[in-house]
């Protein structure tokens, strides 16, 4: 039993590690903010992060960090453009979301709808490892015990001479 919980514990653990790692990426502090409004220069990594959170919306394939497109230029340079106004990244993306529609987000927001994009797969990777656990149960028998045996006879010792002696009387009685 001691097992069958740290092995839920560890499957509840993988499913939500991606979530909570996504939302500490997303956080930016203060100062951060205040560097890129006093300096008025935007980085490329800036550009780059805030672009590998939305989609390039020529083909939707692949985020528009990644993607060489026209469209995907345009998301860069709208978000470029953003930076240098002193915009947040929530403004930046809120703008790209008016634009575009709610597909233009790499990772779909938790509200809503898209609520189940995060909590299927949890749940989906629940039932799975609790489907091979009860697998696994089954077929080692219920909760670890030994498998039922069928009544057979059992050997009177482990010499192969008496056994060789009861496979021949066995042989011997079929006849």
């Amino acid at each position: 039993m001691h097992n069958l919980r740290l092995f839920a514990f560890g499957l509840v653990f993988m499913a939500l590690a991606p979530v909570l790692m996504a939302q500490t990426d997303s956080v930016q502090t203060a100062d951060q903010n205040k560097k890129g409004q006093a300096a008025g220069v935007v980085s490329y990594e800036e550009v780059q992060r805030i672009a590998a959170k939305v989609m390039a919306p020529c083909c939707w394939a692949e985020t528009a960090n990644v993607h060489q497109s026209p469209a995907a230029a345009e998301v860069k340079a709208y978000i470029r453009s953003g930076l240098a106004k002193g915009w947040s990244e929530q403004k930046i993306l809120d703008g790209l979301v008016a634009r575009y529609g709610e597909r233009i987000l790499a990772e779909p927001r938790a509200k809503g709808f898209n609520l189940m994009a995060w909590i299927l797969p949890v749940v989906a990777f629940l039932f799975a490892g609790w489907g091979l656990v009860a697998y696994l149960r089954k077929s080692r028998g219920i909760a670890g015990e030994e498998p039922a045996h069928r009544d057979e006879p059992k050997a009177e010792s482990e010499d192969p001479d008496s056994y060789a002696a009861r496979v021949e009387r066995e042989l011997e009685e079929l006849d």
